[in-house]
């Protein structure tokens, strides 16, 4: 009886941690999976915040990035002038809408930064506050950066900051995909 129990149990432990790891992969967000669609606060220019999808783009962009940073986090503010670069090079706007995400949960603390880096930040700032885009991205660590291609499609992932080469890179994934 004690052997019978011993191996229920196993199959019972192995059966759920199957069954956990299926589901940690179906989640985990890597190039060549479908980008998760999940609906974030943006904040417009204006100040305004909107509903709007994560996957929404410019009319007319092909692709995306997304950026999920944090404002406590040295490496993305160092990013920050990186992608104003990107959003200012002609051949990378023609193409891409840039989506910073912010993981912060308190929305007047970001607000604040938002304020204090405005001039480095004319693209849309989107506000994950109950972190839902975090877990379907599987973020684990800030500066993570996505490009999406028009199918919804990752094409790139990068975690860190941006140096020359990395900046070289999405230039190339955007301008000769």
């Amino acid at each position: 009886m004690k052997k019978l129990l011993i191996a229920l149990f196993v199959v019972v432990v192995m059966s759920f941690s199957t069954v956990l790891m299926v589901n940690v992969k179906a989640i985990a967000t890597e190039v060549g999976d479908l980008a998760p669609n999940i609906v974030l606060n943006d904040v417009q220019t204006s100040g305004d915040i909107i509903k709007q999808s994560i996957l929404t783009r410019e009319q007319g962009k092909k692709y995306l990035l997304l950026e999920f940073m944090s404002i406590n986090c040295g490496p993305c503010v160092g990013n920050l002038p990186n992608l104003q670069k990107l959003n200012h090079d002609s051949s990378i706007n023609a193409l891409t809408t840039i989506r910073m995400i912010s993981i912060d949960r308190n929305q007047r603390l970001v607000m604040d930064f938002l304020n204090k880096y405005r001039s480095q930040i004319d693209y849309v700032l989107s506000l994950d506050l109950t972190r839902e885009a975090l877990k379907a991205y599987s973020i684990n660590a800030t500066p993570t950066t996505f490009i999406v291609d028009e199918n919804n499609k990752v094409i790139y992932k990068h975690l860190g900051s941006y140096d020359d080469e990395i900046m070289n890179e999405i230039k190339r994934v955007i301008i000769n995909d």
